[in-house]
């Protein structure tokens, strides 16, 4: 027998997100698999200090989502002498989820663009090739079976708001894939 949907959610928001996503304070969600009647779902937020991920739904610890902000924090994380920490860090949010997001504000254009200069702190200097770093990014997505979304940046209100509403979204379908109608195992209807 599936779960009922819950009519209300809170958002946890890691406590050291410098510029949090923002959510709205109600989103639809689709009650049949067709699509064609919805249910008006509350959203609240809460900052909390998390010990894997950035965003996950309070009292359901199935998926979270770990946001890199930028090409720079991406650069430090994958190429730098943070590149163990980070890649602790990843391990962790990856067994702390079932379904663990990795949300980076890029698109695949920028990170390709051009050769990163790496930040005078690094101990390798000089530039990183961009196939470099979306090679790594590439490895650790596949042997950490993460969900990886290249979303552009949200800098303004606005685009942050968007995206919060989209990863809302990502986190309830993840978390609820019984109770709307998402099977992994079988291919789409049309």
């Amino acid at each position: 027998m599936p779960r009922p949907l819950p009519r209300q959610f809170c958002v946890e928001i890691d406590d050291r997100e410098k510029k949090p996503l923002l959510f709205p304070e109600y989103i639809k969600l689709p009650t049949t698999s067709a699509g064609t009647a919805f249910v008006n779902v509350r959203i609240t937020t809460k900052s909390t200090r998390m010990d894997a991920g950035d965003y996950r739904l309070q009292g359901y610890d199935y998926a979270g989502i770990e946001r890199k902000s930028g090409q720079t924090e991406l650069i430090t994380n994958l190429t730098t002498n943070d590149y163990p920490r980070f890649y602790r860090a990843l391990c962790r949010f990856a067994t702390t989820y079932e379904q663990p997001v990795l949300l980076i504000e890029s698109t695949p254009s920028l990170l390709l663009a051009k050769p990163y200069l790496l930040p005078s702190s690094s101990a390798k200097g000089g530039l990183i090739d961009p196939a470099f770093l979306v090679h790594r990014l590439s490895e650790l997505t596949a042997r950490l079976h993460l969900h990886l979304i290249l979303a552009g940046q949200s800098r303004s209100e606005s685009q942050r708001r968007t995206l919060g509403t989209f990863m809302v979204h990502t986190l309830i379908g993840l978390s609820f894939l019984d109770i709307l109608g998402i099977q992994l195992d079988k291919p789409l209807e049309q």
